[in-house]
């Protein structure tokens, strides 16, 4: 099975302790889908779940699948162009509102507590007995 998962932290929100937030998905068997695409999704599905009326802030986007930045910053010319699409369109609209957009790359090493927490909920999402959740586009 491959499946995705993500966390999403606001650095500025005005509550104290506040928890990052984490999802996960399962996308389906390594047959009908790769770890690029769920990347992408993964991407998407961070960027889709900021709120409609952000405005004024720097928002990173973390990734360890050197391939997903790669087709970003070089659309079509790889598969997932819907994937793509979206990203572009929503991060338009994001910069329209002054919102500065950026999608980096770590290390799969490392102290990175978001990744680590991310890798839990993909892992999550692929465990035994886990069903897709359907195309998500």
């Amino acid at each position: 099975m491959v499946g995705m998962g993500g966390v999403i932290h606001d650095t500025l929100s005005n509550t104290p302790n506040r928890e990052a937030v984490t999802y996960s998905i399962t996308l389906g068997p390594r047959a009908e889908q790769n770890l690029y695409t769920a990347e992408l999704i993964a991407i998407l599905m961070a960027i889709r779940c900021l709120p409609p009326d952000l405005q004024g802030r720097r928002i990173t986007i973390f990734t360890i699948n050197q391939a997903a930045i790669l087709a970003l910053s070089q659309p079509k010319h790889q598969s997932g162009q819907m994937s793509i699409a979206q990203i572009y369109n929503i991060a338009r609209t994001l910069r329209q509102r002054s919102n500065r957009v950026l999608i980096a790359w770590v290390p799969t090493q490392g102290e990175f507590e978001l990744g680590k927490k991310a890798k839990e909920a993909a892992w999550w999402a692929t465990t035994q007995g886990r069903l897709p959740q359907g195309q998500q586009h």
